[in-house]
């Protein structure tokens, strides 16, 4: 197969997931969360990005065959192999459409390398909620909203 050419230099277990995220009922442009958590590599040298969680509410959970340890070599094509997991979440954030396409590398004691440990805890649903629903139990909320704005302050003292 192309993936176990592409990839069969790696030492474990090439392990190829499709995931459909079309929300039933919910219509193509309606996609549920994959509900993964990621995290580097515990040397922070070494560029990797592992799967420490898997949310229960997610289609990767409710799927079953990815594991938490695996680590994320490619997402839709794109390579995740050798970045590190804040670059790689922001890529599996944009990914776009109902088919995602995940190859994992799964080695036994993978686990040691993960950063931290296997997160066991979520929130009770995947969909942020407006700020104006998960503060409403506050009186006289306001909601602000804030442009980004950079100051650069320099103080001058004495040599």
């Amino acid at each position: 197969e192309k993936i176990h050419k592409k990839w069969g230099d790696l030492k474990g277990e090439i392990v190829r997931v499709d995931l459909d995220r079309t929300s039933p009922g919910g219509g193509a442009l309606s996609t549920v969360s994959l509900g993964l958590s990621l995290a580097g590599h515990k040397d922070r040298a070494v560029m990797a990005v592992f799967i420490c969680g898997l949310n229960p509410s997610g289609i990767a959970f409710k799927d079953g065959r990815l594991q938490v340890g695996d680590e994320l070599v490619e997402v839709n094509g794109n390579v995740l192999h050798g970045r590190c997991h804040l670059n790689a979440s922001a890529i599996i954030k944009s990914i776009g459409g109902a088919r995602v396409t995940i190859i994992v590398l799964r080695r036994e004691g993978a686990l040691q390398e993960v950063a931290v440990p296997p997160i066991t805890r979520f929130p009770i649903s995947l969909e942020e909620q407006p700020p104006e629903e998960r503060y409403s139990r506050f009186k006289n909320l306001r909601i602000i909203t804030l442009k980004k704005v950079f100051f650069l302050i320099i103080f001058n003292g004495p040599d």
